[in-house]
């Protein structure tokens, strides 16, 4: 057999198993998949979504977390638009399940397999969306010692060794996410790892002048007080007035930029 052929037999045993095993909690999964799966907001979505939830709990074992991330990464092998609008639609019900349920078992199972899809993901092994990778850490609780733990690594024995290459491996990623001006996911990878760079002041001023302005602002105030003040500084400089008027205002920056309501009312 060819290695086209082999990939497109995989592929259909992928989609095969992943359909029979999604039809078999959402029956109605089944009249909807193959019209396709619309914005996160149309009724299809919320529909299903919702039926998702419910039917949850009777995942096969050992529960929901994990039967998620074994249909996340059979969806590697459905063509598109079916596997980004139901790998949302996963995800999206996951999330919104009752975490209390799950297992001890069912949630360490899910994290190493999702720390090894969201590795493979991160490295190139595999092709997924961004919007989707970002999910996985925060929906799954990965650390960066799961992704070390995941890591085929033969030179490094130990673990710390491990989460610093997992370490450097994200840091890669990330730059590559900034670089495509996905300040998004970047900045969500950066706030679920707790990343630590030293241009952060270029990065923030980089989302604001890319139009991201609430992006910017909400970053700048998880970093704190003094990017917050270099946020609005760079406003005022670029001309973003009522940027930078409704930030000092809402974090009580007024004092220290003193001018910057009159440059607002000037503009608008």
């Amino acid at each position: 057999m060819s290695v086209h052929g082999v990939h497109s037999h995989l592929s259909t045993r992928a989609r095969v198993c992943f359909y029979e095993s999604l039809f078999a909690l959402v029956p109605m999964a089944a009249g909807n998949v193959h019209a396709g799966i619309g914005g996160k907001s149309g009724s299809k979505f919320v529909t299903l979504r919702h039926q998702l939830v419910q039917s949850l709990p009777s995942a096969p074992p050992p529960g929901p977390a994990t039967f998620v991330v074994k249909c996340l990464r059979a969806l590697l092998y459905v063509r598109s638009p079916h596997d980004e609008g139901l790998s949302h639609l996963l995800i999206s019900a996951l999330s919104k399940s009752d975490r209390s349920k799950w297992s001890i078992g069912d949630a360490s199972v899910a994290r190493t397999l999702a720390a090894s899809l969201f590795s493979d993901a991160i490295t190139g092994e595999v092709q997924m969306e961004s919007r989707i990778v970002v999910k996985l850490p925060a929906l799954f609780g990965i650390e960066l010692k799961d992704i070390g733990g995941v890591l085929d690594l033969e030179q490094c024995s130990d673990e710390d060794a491990k989460t610093k290459k997992a370490k450097e491996i994200l840091d890669d990623y990330v730059l590559r996410l900034l670089k495509d001006r996905s300040y998004t996911s970047a900045v969500s990878l950066l706030k679920s790892f707790n990343l630590q760079r030293n241009d952060y002041e270029v990065l923030v001023a980089a989302i604001a002048d890319d139009g991201q302005t609430s992006l910017a602002v909400e970053w700048a105030a998880h970093l704190g007080k003094e990017m917050l003040k270099f946020l609005v500084g760079h406003c005022i400089e670029t001309g973003l007035f009522k940027v930078a008027y409704r930030t000092a205002h809402q974090y009580n920056l007024e004092q220290d930029f003193p001018g910057v309501y009159y440059l607002y009312r000037q503009r608008y």
